[in-house]
């Protein structure tokens, strides 16, 4: 891969419109990097590279600049340094044989713990060394994997999904198993305001499981940032062995003024949960066996221009009873999925 390919799949090729002199500002920047595993273990030999985003017309009055782009390799210490010119931000990738790649991002001019500033055209302070975690390939397993956007079947009626099955149960689908039950319960309209006519909606979303010990919890964890940023793997390698909660509950308002709505313009793409279904439990409720799985990115609802209600969620399920959640994109469980169905990410 180039460096150029590199900062297209970093995001870093983009368009500004900005009115403010200091977008288009450059300045000398060094970044210092340490590179860990998530064993905290010193990488050595780790690929650093990426460059910094120019304007079109910058490229072409300062081609002699040599330090737009950067490609190096950590130290013994798993220590790298690399010096750019840079306008806005600097993005790069982190790799190595047997790791997950990591993307990351530096912007400048915005405010918090690492902001800086253009003096003497430098970018200061030089802010601390970056550290980046570089997680293991261990063991990818197959899973059950698949972005789910389906129409829920039934209104104000608990209605079960079946994970291995990818569809809905009873009568409403192929599934058998009801891993996750959900309740849905909305109201749409239109309102006349003096913009026009728009839309008034509120849609409430019960999530609940069908065992006991079953259940799920939910974090946060950096993902996009103009792109996708963090490892590939976004999740651990093993799912947590407690502190599932046994009910979900979303609600999304979509209301004239911006102010009152509620989970309208910012689906989560932050979040990360992780699963357990088809839990059995000892005399003592000690889990003995159970599923367990993860979901990248937001579980919600949306109304559709025609007034449907959707349910949309990212899950991967292991069935094989163990925590292990790396999932291995090439050996998934569930086949002839539609190309918006497929997920690609471990």
């Amino acid at each position: 891969m180039t460096i150029r390919e590199v900062l297209q799949a970093t995001g870093a090729i983009m368009v500004f419109c900005c009115t403010s002199s200091l977008a288009f500002d450059r300045g000398e920047a060094r970044f210092d990097f340490r590179v860990v595993d998530d064993a905290n273990q010193l990488v050595e030999n780790a690929r650093i590279r990426g460059g910094a985003w120019w304007p079109t017309d910058q490229k072409a009055l300062f081609p002699a600049l040599a330090k737009k782009d950067f490609d190096t390799l950590t130290d013994t210490n798993g220590m790298a340094s690399v010096e750019v010119v840079a306008y806005v931000d600097v993005r790069f990738e982190v790799s190595k044989e047997r790791h997950y790649r990591h993307n990351g991002v530096y912007q400048f001019g915005l405010p918090g713990p690492d902001e800086m500033s253009l003096a003497s055209g430098r970018w200061r302070p030089w802010p601390a060394p970056r550290a980046v975690t570089l997680k293991r390939v261990l063991n990818p397993i197959p899973m059950y994997a698949k972005r789910v956007d389906a129409p829920i079947p039934v209104l104000g009626q608990a209605v079960g999904y079946d994970l291995e099955k990818s569809d809905w149960v009873g009568s409403y689908g192929r599934g058998v198993v009801s891993d996750m039950v959900f309740c849905v319960t909305g109201t749409l309209d239109r309102v006349i305001t003096r913009h026009g006519s728009q839309t008034v909606s509120d849609l409430n979303m019960a999530i609940t499981f069908s065992n006991t010990g079953d259940g799920i919890q939910t974090n946060s964890v950096p993902i996009y940032n103009g792109s996708y940023v963090g490892s590939l793997l976004v999740s651990t390698h093993e799912a947590p062995v407690d502190g599932y909660h046994s009910s979900y509950d979303y609600v999304r308002r979509k209301r004239p003024k911006r102010q009152e709505c509620i989970n309208v313009y910012n689906e989560r793409d932050t979040q990360i949960a992780y699963f357990r279904v088809r839990t059995e439990v000892d005399e003592k409720g000690q889990v003995k066996k159970a599923w367990y799985g993860k979901m990248y990115g937001d579980l919600y609802g949306h109304y559709t221009p025609d007034g449907t209600i959707r349910v949309c969620f990212t899950y991967y399920l292991n069935p094989d009873g163990t925590r292990n959640v790396e999932f291995d994109p090439k050996r998934n469980l569930l086949t002839g999925l539609k190309t918006l169905e497929q997920v690609n990410r471990p």
